[in-house]
C-alpha cells in the first residue's frame, strides 16, 4: 500500500462503487484545508485525478493520494488523447499524468467572466462552456491549447451554462440557466439547454422547469439526455428551499 503524503488528505469524503452499488472503498481521513471537489476525470491505473480550491490530487484505485498540486482554482477537468488532463478556469491548463504543467493559455481576461465545465472532443481538442457578460460561453481549443472557434449565446438578461457534453452526431449541449428566454425576460431563472453543432453554430435551445430552475450537469443517454439541476422554492414567510430537479429530454428537442 502505498503512504499518503505528510498532511495530504483528501479533501472530502471519496467512495466509489460497483455497477451493482456494493462500496469498493471509502476514505474520510477528514479535513486538512477549506476545500473541495470541483471536477473530477478518471485515471488510466484505475485510479481518478480531481480538482479543488487551487489544488488538483491523483489518487490510486484504492483512493490512496498518489500526487498532489498546487496550480490554482480548476472547476472543471478533462481526458485527453495522449493520457494527460486539461484542467479549465480562466486559465486553462495541461498537464501530463504525473501533474507537470505542459502549457498554459488565458482564454477569459474579462471581469465578470468565468469557464464552468470542459469535454473532450471525440475529433481531438476540447470544448469549455461558462459566462461572459450576460451570455454564454462556448468555445473549442485544439490539443495545443489554441482556440478553434469561440461563440457567445443568450440574451440580454443573464443566461450562465454549468456542464457540457459531447452528442452523438459531434455537436454539444449545454446545460444551465436563463433569465431572457422566460414567460417574463429578466425574471427568475429557469434551466435552460442548448444545442450547437461542431463548429459552435447553434442548432436548438429550450428551457424548462418554471422559475427558479437550473440545470447543474447533463448526462447523456442512449436516448436522449438527463439534466439534473434544482429548483427554488418560497413560501408566505419569504422563506425559501431548494429542491433536486431532474428532468429526462429526447435527443433531438
Amino acid at each position: 500500500m502505498k503512504k499518503p503524503l505528510e498532511r495530504r488528505t483528501l479533501p472530502t469524503s471519496f467512495i466509489t462503487g460497483s455497477t451493482s452499488g456494493d462500496q469498493s472503498f471509502e476514505n474520510q481521513d477528514g479535513i486538512v484545508y477549506q476545500r473541495h471537489i470541483r471536477g473530477i476525470a478518471p485515471a488510466d491505473n484505475g485510479g481518478f485525478v480531481f480538482t479543488g480550491y487551487n489544488h488538483i490530487y491523483a489518487i490510486d484505485s484504492q483512493g490512496e493520494i498518489l500526487w498532489e498540486k498546487t496550480y490554482g482554482d480548476g472547476v472543471g477537468i478533462a481526458e485527453s488523447i495522449d493520457g494527460g488532463y486539461v484542467i479549465a478556469n480562466k486559465i486553462v491548463l495541461k498537464i501530463d499524468p504525473e501533474g507537470n504543467i505542459l502549457w498554459n493559455k488565458t482564454l477569459l481576461d474579462i471581469e465578470g467572466s468565468r469557464i464552468a465545465a470542459i469535454t473532450q472532443s471525440s475529433e481531438g481538442g476540447h470544448v469549455l462552456v461558462g459566462q461572459v457578460s450576460c451570455g454564454i460561453f462556448i468555445t473549442m481549443i485544439d490539443d495545443n491549447g489554441n482556440q478553434v472557434w469561440e461563440k457567445v449565446y443568450g440574451g440580454e438578461h443573464g443566461d450562465t451554462a454549468y456542464s457540457v457534453v459531447e452528442s452523438d452526431d459531434g455537436g454539444f449541449v449545454i446545460a444551465g440557466s436563463t433569465c431572457s428566454y422566460g414567460p417574463e425576460p429578466g425574471g427568475e431563472t429557469m434551466g435552460y439547454l442548448i444545442k450547437v453543432d461542431a463548429s459552435g453554430e447553434f442548432v436548438w435551445h429550450m428551457t424548462y422547469g418554471g422559475y427558479g430552475t437550473w440545470a447543474e450537469k447533463i448526462i447523456p443517454l442512449e436516448d436522449g439526455y438527463i439534466a439534473v439541476g434544482g429548483k427554488a422554492f418560497t413560501n408566505e414567510k419569504d422563506s425559501w428551499w431548494e429542491k433536486w430537479y431532474i428532468v429526462k429530454i429526447n435527443p433531438e428537442t
